[in-house]
């Protein structure tokens, strides 16, 4: 006995299945959240000072899984709406369309950063850019932090985030 879905469900399952392997490339910098292999390993800390900020745009690196599940999914949306004997031509058209709609998301990818201008205590300068929703002042104290990837975090914590700007 076989069971058949609609082709609509195909579409809703190979969107679905795409978006969680995207999701699973994704990477975090700063101070977000830390990989399970960082746990138990020690970091140096290092006090220092903010010179200066600035903001900037972080993208991901290219991986190809955007144009490789935008080529799928496009595959089986282009034979599910291609008419019973076009299926195949329909599946090609799909698959080219969402590769490369699929490649331009992933190059599109962004993220607020900011690149600081920080001064350790021994006088050594250097510049470091993480993604933070909101730049650590000018003149702040932090730490910095070395480990796997080197990041900045005020000292004593970032403290409450501040409220919402209002709604328009």
């Amino acid at each position: 006995m076989s069971v058949k879905f609609p082709a609509r469900s195909g579409v809703v399952c190979a969107v679905l299945l795409a978006a969680t392997g995207l999701t699973a490339c994704a990477s975090e910098y700063g101070p977000g959240p830390y990989p399970a292999y960082a746990a138990g390993i020690p970091a140096r800390v290092v006090e220092g000072r903010v010179v200066s900020f600035r903001p900037v745009r972080m993208t991901s690196e290219p991986t190809g899984a955007g144009a490789v599940a935008g080529a799928v999914i496009g595959a089986i949306a282009g034979s599910a709406v291609a008419g019973r004997h076009d299926r195949g031509e329909g599946a090609v058209v799909g698959g080219v369309v969402g590769g490369v709609a699929g490649n331009a998301i992933e190059q599109n990818n962004t993220r607020q950063a900011f690149e600081y201008v920080v001064r350790t205590r021994h006088g050594d300068t250097f510049t470091l850019v993480q993604p933070d929703a909101y730049p650590i002042a000018a003149g702040s104290q932090v730490n910095i932090i070395y480990g796997d990837r080197v990041r900045i975090e005020p000292v004593g914590g970032y403290g409450p985030l501040p409220p919402p700007p209002p709604a328009s």
